[in-house]
């Protein structure tokens, strides 16, 4: 299931990038076969900014343009295989930047939480002075 969620927030990001007058937040729901309701990559309030929305939205642009270019030079008449090592090895440091990009981020996030628990006392406990 949380690989359709992924897919469905990838083609999100497509309609609101592509499509007149879509975008904002989105809200995606995992509905379980038990009726279970889990969200992703959701907010409790539809008109709140989502950090981790607007990350994975900006990574899934970074993909894109790192997988456009490669397949637009590599769509030709005139191909030769140092074309193709050439914009495989293009393909690959821009696939490993966006990556890199995306797992900083999510690091200073769990790094974030993990203040925050920190400064908290621990999971429900009030925090000290």
């Amino acid at each position: 299931m949380h690989e359709v969620a992924v897919l469905a927030a990838y083609a999100l990001v497509h309609v609101k990038h592509h499509a007149f007058g879509c975008g904002g937040t989105s809200q995606i729901l995992m509905i379980g076969n038990d009726g279970s309701i889990t969200p992703f990559m959701t907010t409790q309030r539809p008109s709140e900014k989502n950090p981790e929305q607007d990350n994975f939205e900006g990574y899934i642009v970074d993909l894109d343009r790192a997988i456009k270019s490669f397949v637009s030079s590599v769509i030709t008449k005139d191909l030769t295989s140092g074309r193709v090592e050439q914009q495989l090895k293009l393909l690959n440091e821009g696939l490993r930047e966006a990556a890199t990009k995306r797992l900083d981020w999510l690091e200073a996030e769990r790094d974030a939480m993990l203040d925050e628990i920190i400064e908290e006392g621990g999971p429900g406990e009030a925090k000290v002075p």
